[in-house]
């Protein structure tokens, strides 16, 4: 846990890379971003292990403050539904600062009020970032950025029922937003083929964990 990708818990983490711009409607393509994003997961008695690795010409942030509205400005983020039926959901982000963002949304149809989701804490949630290129130097060009989150399983299950064991499955999103100065306009791409936002609970993917 510390932004790299070095060690070899991860190098043995398959990458996955089907990151696809966030469509608005369902008759529209599925089309891959101008950078691209890496992803991979990994899991121990404890923690699920999240990481992201964002190819990107202009790294920077600004926000500090956590628990604000952290999607104004480049961030990663993960969603999980553990118990699949759409009813509730846990949602975790990081920008390039470190700043976090971390949320248990108990009525996913009142997803809106983040304010209201976002008063709750992971205890013991462990973020880290590693910035490869010069961090809020705009007139640079940045190779990209890799955030990395430690969930922990108890944490979760204080709000919902889970099981984190081999053969289980979890519905999750994985979700990157991307300012650079070098796009057209801001790109928002994730995994799963949701439409118009990220939190479209019934058509997110499936994590499953194996041995």
């Amino acid at each position: 846990m510390d932004g790299s990708f070095f060690h070899p818990a991860w190098q043995a983490a398959e990458p996955v890379a089907a990151f696809r711009r966030l469509r608005q409607r369902d008759e529209e393509t599925l089309v891959s971003p101008h950078f691209g994003t890496e992803l991979r997961c990994l899991w121990d008695d404890r923690f699920l292990y999240v990481g992201f690795r964002c190819t990107c010409p202009d790294v920077w942030a600004t926000r500090t403050q956590r628990d604000t509205d952290l999607w104004e400005e480049p961030v990663c983020e993960v969603f999980l539904d553990p118990s699949g039926q759409g009813k509730n959901f846990f949602e975790f982000q990081v920008n390039p600062l470190g700043t976090i963002y971390d949320s248990f949304v108990a009525d996913a149809a009142q997803s809106a009020d983040w304010p209201r989701w976002a008063r709750w804490t992971c205890q013991g949630l462990v973020t880290a970032v590693h910035v490869e290129g010069r961090l809020n130097d705009r007139s640079s060009r940045d190779e990209g950025w890799s955030a990395q989150f430690a969930i922990p399983f108890a944490a979760l299950a204080a709000e919902v029922k889970i099981l984190a064991a081999a053969g289980a499955a979890w519905w999750a999103n994985f979700c990157r937003y991307d300012y650079s100065a070098q796009l057209p306009q801001p790109e928002l791409s994730c995994v799963a083929p949701t439409v118009a936002v990220f939190d479209d609970l019934a058509r997110f993917c499936v994590l499953r964990f194996e041995e």
